[in-house]
């Protein structure tokens, strides 16, 4: 709890000196005879009376801690989550470990549980941008100009990839890697399509 004594007050930090240095004073042996029980009690209530909102603070970001390091990986981004090189399930695992760690400070739990949800973050955003890739492909297809110019030919391939493509991109759930794959493959048989035409 050092850390948190540290951000208390400069009056809450001389009250709870003051208070220690009583209790020790109280339980000292040489005073035995001239110490009451109502004394020690009085001292101990200030002490706990400062440190129990800490203990309660430390007690609360470990338990946000475990659940945020031991929950399921969300489905859209398992893909990157399992991919070589990732450090999500070493940041969640380093997360467990500071917050089983009672030497470990509050900043540094909140430190390791930050990099757990920057790793997160920065997933889901590559999954996003994944969606506004591949909406950009249809958008630029679908164009009623563009359309215009293949009537004469037979596009249900494209017509299915588009389908498919929109069916990854409106899902919560579908990964980078799903995404990217139809996309790439729309672009290839617009490709296909546009070459018919030369």
């Amino acid at each position: 709890l050092d850390d948190q004594i540290k951000k208390l007050s400069p009056a809450d930090q001389d009250k709870l000196a003051t208070a220690v240095a009583n209790l020790k004073n109280l339980t000292d042996p040489k005073n035995d005879g001239t110490t009451k029980a109502s004394d020690i009690k009085a001292q101990q209530d200030i002490v706990d009376g400062i440190l129990k909102p800490l203990q309660k603070n430390r007690e609360e970001a470990v338990t946000e801690a475990n659940g945020i390091a031991t929950a399921d990986v969300p489905t859209n981004i398992t893909d990157q989550a399992d991919a070589a090189g990732a450090t999500l399930k070493d940041d969640k695992a380093a997360l467990q470990t500071a917050a089983a760690d009672d030497s470990k400070t509050l900043a540094d739990i909140k430190k390791a549980q930050q990099k757990v949800t920057d790793d997160i973050t920065a997933m889901t955003k590559n999954v996003t941008d994944a969606k506004n890739a591949g909406n950009k492909v249809v958008t630029t297809w679908s164009d009623d100009a563009n359309v215009a110019k293949y009537v004469d030919q037979d596009t249900t391939t494209v017509d299915a990839d588009i389908k498919h493509l929109q069916e990854l991109t409106s899902s919560d759930e579908a990964t980078q890697t799903a995404i990217d794959d139809a996309r790439k493959q729309l672009e290839s048989d617009i490709k296909t399509v546009t070459q018919a035409r030369q």
